[in-house]
């Protein structure tokens, strides 16, 4: 999907729904791309992020069709809107999503992003150790 410029189609992906803390890479050359911290919530059914790690991401204007999806939801606000850029991995120059300007404030972008293109490695401190009985007690 990364090399044939595909997308998929909304609410079927892994990462759109996530809201834990941790980083999204690349998933053919693990380059770190997105933080957790630039994700929102938006009614479009993928990933979707407002900012992107410095010199993570290129932009291209050569393939800006949207795909027709039937049989999904596609929320009426989002329905004719047409990408502006191409994003891709400046790395590998994987094809990651499409480029929108109708994202939030500062910079008015969004980046909508196929899931089946991202890793999510989750913050290993973000999770609430689990201790036994006599761990606690030790610890006490």
């Amino acid at each position: 999907m990364t090399q044939g410029i595909g997308h998929e189609r909304p609410f079927t992906g892994d990462l759109w729904w996530t809201k834990d803390v941790g980083i999204y890479s690349c998933v053919s050359c693990t380059s770190r791309l997105f933080m957790s911290d630039h994700k929102y919530e938006s009614k479009s059914g993928y990933p979707t992020f407002w900012n992107h790690m410095i010199d993570a991401i290129e932009y291209k204007r050569d393939v800006l069709t949207r795909p027709n999806y039937t049989n999904a939801h596609e929320d009426p606000t989002l329905k004719n809107k047409r990408p502006i850029q191409r994003a891709i991995c400046s790395t590998c120059d994987s094809h990651v999503g499409f480029i929108y300007d109708d994202g939030p404030a500062p910079f008015y972008k969004r980046f909508q992003v196929n899931s089946s293109s991202l890793v999510f490695d989750k913050k290993p401190w973000f999770e609430i150790p689990e201790y036994s009985k006599d761990e606690i007690q030790s610890l006490k």
